[in-house]
């Protein structure tokens, strides 16, 4: 397992032919530690999971400050950057100025925070990076049976609509959704101090999965309205309650197989919670009028937003090389 940075720029410049001034060179930087450890997760997750025939893969942090990442599949590399943006972005979000503490409305975290052993904060701030990892590595398992291509993850408005480009999206935010639900439950088995009861689970779920919108959010190019069948990605309101329904559902189908039958978690109860500090944070960080926009959109598009996901979920369950059911295949 090779978790040297260095060898793998070293690679992408001698190999591949990627521009130096294009990946960014964490070592030495005040944020050089967070961004070793966030290598080390993803590239060691990209390793594991090599069975997918993903392999040789690299991952780098590119030196771009626009909250963007991208699969690339060239000549024999599977390869994942993410733009520093993202790191710098949600650390400065959930980490250096996030004060639990002074958010009223959340005042009932601070007990839940205290059975933990990380600070919400950089729970939240884990989240959206693991979710924009996962979604990658989704998209690299796509392309094991396809020819060189890549994926970004900002919208392009400019595409053309294609229902096979939407719905792997989706597949590859499902794939995630998972991945990121297993670290849920198995964080909170080892380190959760405290009672297991159906408010501390539906606590810990509904700010965790709060992120979800924070994360589609923060593309600035998704501030426009309503769309189904446009553009490179789906509306992110079709993304963000697929991948919260998801987080749930296989949350608490880990409980059932672990035979935890005797606390009950309502599907509903954690989507109200997850709603209620999702618009705390989303007018802290995109303002008051943000919130109210996006409300309005999915009180008047709820009906078309089930229908469209549940079309494109079975565009993509018949394909056996979609993300999903390759890993369901590898269970």
């Amino acid at each position: 397992m090779n978790l040297d940075y260095n060898n793998n720029i070293s690679i992408l410049i001698n190999e591949i032919g990627w521009e130096t001034e294009e990946i960014y060179k964490f070592q030495g930087t005040p944020g050089e530690d967070e961004y070793f450890q966030s290598f080390k997760f993803c590239q060691e997750a990209l390793i594991l999971n090599k069975k997918y025939g993903i392999y040789p893969n690299i991952f780098f942090f590119r030196n771009n400050s626009k909250i963007d990442a991208k699969a690339i599949k060239k000549d024999k590399y599977y390869i994942i950057w993410l733009n520093k943006g993202i790191i710098d972005l949600f650390n400065r979000y959930f980490v250096t100025y996030f004060y639990l503490d002074e958010i009223d409305e959340l005042n009932k975290y601070s007990s839940l925070e205290s059975q933990l052993i990380d600070s919400i904060g950089k729970l939240m701030y884990q989240s959206t990076l693991h979710f924009t990892f996962y979604h990658e590595l989704g998209h690299l398992i796509q392309f094991v049976e396809k020819p060189d291509l890549s994926i970004a993850e900002s919208l392009n408005t400019k595409a053309a609509y294609s229902i096979i480009k939407h719905s792997e999206e989706i597949d590859a935010d499902l794939f995630s959704s998972i991945c990121l639900s297993t670290h849920f439950y198995q964080y909170f088995e080892d380190y959760y101090q405290g009672k297991i009861d159906e408010d501390s689970i539906t606590n810990y779920l509904s700010i965790l999965t709060s992120t979800m919108f924070i994360y589609f959010l923060s593309f600035d190019d998704y501030r426009s309205g309503f769309y189904l069948k446009e553009h490179s990605h789906p509306h992110p309101l079709i993304r963000i309650l697929s991948s919260i329904n998801t987080i749930i559902g296989y949350f608490k189908e880990i409980m059932e197989k672990k035979g935890i039958i005797s606390v009950r978690i309502e599907r509903n109860k954690v989507f109200a919670e997850t709603f209620r500090i999702a618009e705390i944070f989303i007018k802290k960080f995109f303002g008051e009028s943000n919130f109210l926009g996006f409300n309005t959109l999915l009180r008047e598009n709820l009906v078309e937003i089930k229908n469209y996901h549940s079309e494109l979920v079975s565009e993509f369950s018949s394909n056996p090389n979609s993300a999903t059911n390759r890993r369901n295949e590898n269970i």
